[in-house]
């Protein structure tokens, strides 16, 4: 499901689930887990993110969701919030290679990362509201915190994705890398971050992100019960798998 590889005090981890790494419960708990273990790990001092094939991450695996019982729902909306949320409050350098297409959940985890490179022809984007499900409040955050305001509503409301040079304008990338070339590229803007005193990188991390984190514990109180109740209803289900057979 991941492939973990350590280079001096960099650490790869490869995300090689299925043909377009979709998000799934053991996903979601597994790349969590990693992300708890590297941020204690005193031998890290940063980690590039990245996916096997073609696609970074095409988000949930809608398929799934609509095939299991309302109990893997129980268990897996709460632990896909636990991924978004493992992978912002991240405190060392955490550098995204996007070597293909990042939708929906890809898009999410890719835009909580520090620095983004993106392959000129990969989509990226979030186009939940067009499935019909509502987005956590720690995945608007976190969009809120990447994306060009101008962008963001557009994003959300209508499902646009983007590439190429629209998306580094609109702040879903960091910079613009050939899928051959990223991995040369991400060690050296990892390196950049990482001559920073790893102490300063992850307190001035903790500032930026503060007020996000606090947006996001706030949105959490007030909105998740009705987000739950949403993505378990009957009605929403159906309509995902109207969409899921649309795609299909």
């Amino acid at each position: 499901m991941f492939e973990i590889n350590k280079l001096e005090s960099v650490y790869i981890v490869k995300m090689a689930h299925g043909k377009v790494n979709a998000l799934d419960l053991e996903f979601c708990l597994g790349l969590t887990s990693i992300f708890r273990d590297l941020a204690e790990d005193e031998s890290c001092a940063g980690v590039i993110l990245t996916a096997q094939g073609r696609v970074f991450s095409a988000g949930v695996d809608l398929k799934r969701l609509i095939c299991e019982e309302k109990s893997y729902l129980e268990e897996f909306l709460p632990a896909l919030i636990e991924l978004f949320a493992a992978t912002f409050r991240f405190p060392k350098p955490l550098v995204a290679a996007i070597n293909g297409h990042a939708i929906a959940g890809g898009c999410i985890i890719a835009a909580a990362c520090d620095y983004r490179l993106l392959a000129p022809q990969a989509k990226i984007g979030i186009p939940e509201l067009r499935v019909g499900v509502p987005l956590p409040a720690v995945a608007i955050e976190i969009m809120r915190m990447a994306v060009a305001r101008a962008a963001l509503q557009k994003m959300v409301n209508i499902g646009s994705t983007f590439s190429g040079e629209v998306a580094l304008s609109n702040g879903l990338a960091d910079e613009l890398v050939e899928r051959d070339d990223q991995f040369a590229v991400a060690r050296e803007r990892l390196r950049q971050l990482t001559d920073v005193p790893a102490n300063v990188f992850t307190l001035t991390k903790k500032q930026l992100r503060k007020p996000a984190m606090d947006r996001i514990a706030a949105g959490r109180e007030a909105f998740d019960d009705q987000i739950f109740e949403l993505w378990q209803s009957d009605e929403i289900r159906e309509v995902i798998r109207a969409y899921v057979g649309q795609r299909l």
